[in-house]
């Protein structure tokens, strides 16, 4: 495909000529790398150069969609020391591919890659006073994928939170676990959220 690139153009007070860096991705000897060229100044001194580009357009990372979604819990859910799904984060705050399900609290990517993921529950014991241990766990296709767990002693309500650089591919299922060694709720702070974006 032909890909437009935007150079810049530098003017030479002594000669009343623009010049052109001979940067541009073209085969070249590696002394001819810092030479310029003479051009004619376009406007703001700029230049538009046609550039092949051997990429191919299933390569091309303008032709796949940002993909990033953040959702917060819309009510609270019971925890015991088991670990459950959570399947309060039913307040999308956006999805950019259409792939959080805030029915059932899943994200499943449409493209693979590398994903930045972060969950985190507020954690609320029925008896304030209690010591606990809270954990929360990412599962990708029910495998514990990320893992955070926090001493609670005597604090009440308190987040466990984690997140982590994961490799995913199209259609698996990433879900949020958690659990209390004491009961007590999952609570509907803005702490208690679950989101992701592909960055790589």
């Amino acid at each position: 495909m032909i890909k437009i690139k935007k150079y810049y153009a530098h003017y030479n007070h002594e000669d009343g000529m623009y010049y052109v860096d001979k940067s541009y991705p073209q085969k070249r000897n590696k002394k001819d790398y810092h030479k310029k060229d003479k051009c004619c100044g376009g406007i703001n001194n700029e230049i538009n150069i046609n550039v092949n580009s051997d990429r191919g357009n299933g390569d091309d990372q303008e032709n796949v969609r940002r993909s990033a979604f953040a959702a917060t819990a819309n009510r609270e859910q019971a925890l015991t020391n088991a670990a459950g799904k959570v399947n309060t984060f039913g307040d999308e705050e956006f999805d950019l591919n259409n792939e959080y399900d805030p029915a059932t609290s899943t994200f499943i990517p449409r493209q693979s890659g590398i994903y930045s993921i972060t969950a985190g529950v507020n954690l609320e014991p029925t008896n304030l006073n209690a010591s606990y241990v809270g954990a929360i766990i990412i599962r990708v296709n029910g495998g514990n994928t990320l893992v955070d767990e926090e001493n609670m002693t005597g604090f009440g309500s308190g987040t466990v939170d984690v997140s982590g650089l994961v490799q995913l591919q199209a259609g698996d299922r990433v879900e949020v676990f958690a659990l209390m060694t004491t009961p007590g709720v999952v609570t509907t702070t803005t702490d208690t959220r679950f989101q992701a974006a592909r960055v790589s």
